[in-house]
């Protein structure tokens, strides 16, 4: 018989059913109204005892180290095998739990096929429209049992076909997909890579696929490097998790493409070969666009009252305030000041800053870098971060810069949802 457990988290009182039916409410100290709540299940860090501290970007005025007896036992009362297939995803571990307790054989799916596993928790954000598929995950909260009970005693090839991948050779290649590369925007667009000529067959000669392989065919930038390189980005496992080399990639077809060169011999041989042909692209544009800046095109503003070319007003507000050490890039003219002194290409993402794609910062501590973060869906996520010559920044950079991120007032960061029906709300994270 299933047992709960509570928790007071700042303003905000959690439950926490156990394993036997596992689910959460959350309630407002002020209200006396209980809402179904989807929190970021983290097995290892809530066994540990860091429960609250790993919830601290979920529920407003959290205190860290409140209520872990109650995190702590709830990840107790989940199986061990259960909980050793359910904790090597990044995120959705809360929902594999969940339908796991309902349906067991998703577990042995989560072991032999991580990456089909973790679709099948949303698998209305695969088999409907785009506007389905925000639809679903705007109602993530509510599970869709019978359907993923359907699909789970099909056989995986035709699991895959019904959430809309190519019938031959998708279960090689989802296979493969390591669980710390997993989102639902990866899973479509390796989905849309996979109906692309040739992409297949380039993957499932892979030993593993991770998130710099699957921003390279996302992207479509796989034609622009060898099999050897293909392969080295999928054995690195510093990009299981970051696309570090597909963002460099990027950058360098981009300014290729800017500068007039030919793209159809532009394929990369490695990561060095990358990083020079990049070194090179930056040089060439910054001697077309920033040093002859004064004959450069301006474009009037049509405001009445101001001479200020449209080109060169400031930027939108940062989506996420700085800090003293973490400063938001404003205006173009500091922005092409950052590409000149760490010479890179950040000059080229003005126009990316002004559709509200990403936000670029400049990082003083603990070393000199330039971080630029893109927005995916309702989250800002790091995209790049490097010192100068577009070097890899150090470990103890990424973890400043993600503790930054993880800190961030959470209305930066994501939208508040509810649902139609009170009861249905769904203000915090859905992952």
């Amino acid at each position: 018989m299933p047992y709960s457990f509570e928790a007071t988290l700042g303003t905000c009182v959690v439950r926490l059913q156990s394993w036997e039916a596992p689910a959460a409410w959350l309630r407002p100290a002020s209200s006396a109204d209980w809402y179904a709540w989807t929190p970021d299940l983290d097995v290892v860090a809530w066994l540990d005892g860091h429960g609250a501290e790993s919830l601290g970007q979920n529920v407003e005025g959290i205190t860290p180290g409140a209520g872990e007896d109650a995190f702590a036992a709830f990840a107790r009362s989940i199986p061990e095998p259960v909980r050793k297939a359910v904790g090597v995803f990044p995120e959705r571990q809360f929902h594999l739990v969940r339908l796991t307790a309902i349906i067991p054989e998703l577990a042995d799916i989560a072991r032999s096929n991580p990456c089909l596993a973790f679709m099948l928790t949303l698998p209305a954000y695969f088999t409907g429209t785009p506007r389905h598929a925000w639809w679903a995950r705007a109602h993530d909260a509510h599970l869709d049992v019978e359907c993923v009970r359907g699909l789970v005693r099909r056989r995986q090839r035709t699991t895959l076909t019904n959430l809309g991948f190519p019938a031959e050779g998708s279960v090689g290649v989802v296979r493969k997909v390591v669980p710390a590369a997993l989102t639902l925007q990866r899973c479509r667009a390796l989905r849309a890579a996979l109906h692309r000529r040739g992409v297949r067959e380039r993957l499932v000669h892979l030993p593993r696929v991770n998130a710099g392989v699957l921003a390279l065919v996302s992207e479509e930038l796989e034609a622009h490097t060898t099999a050897g390189f293909l392969e080295a980005v999928a054995l690195d496992a510093g990009q299981d998790r970051e696309a570090t080399t597909a963002a460099l990639v990027r950058d360098a077809v981009s300014l290729a493409r800017q500068v007039g060169r030919d793209l159809r011999g532009l394929v990369f041989r490695s990561g060095e070969h990358v990083c020079a042909v990049h070194d090179e692209l930056v040089q060439e544009w910054q001697a077309q666009h920033l040093e002859r800046r004064p004959h450069a095109r301006r474009q009037a503003d049509p405001r009445p009252g101001t001479d200020t070319p449209s080109v060169e007003r400031p930027f939108p507000s940062p989506p996420i305030p700085g800090t003293d050490a973490i400063i938001p890039i404003t205006t173009p003219a500091l922005l092409r000041e950052e590409a000149q002194r760490m010479k890179n290409c950040c000059a080229t993402y003005a126009a990316r800053i002004r559709r509200r794609k990403c936000y670029v910062y400049r990082v003083l501590e603990p070393e000199r870098a330039t971080l630029s973060i893109t927005r995916t869906n309702d989250e800002w996520a790091i995209e790049e971060l490097r010192r100068a010559t577009n070097k890899d920044a150090n470990a103890e950079t990424w973890t400043a810069i993600r503790a930054w991120l993880a800190t961030a007032p959470r209305a930066h960061l994501l939208r508040r949802r509810r649902g139609r029906h009170k009861g249905q709300q769904l203000a915090l994270p859905i992952h």
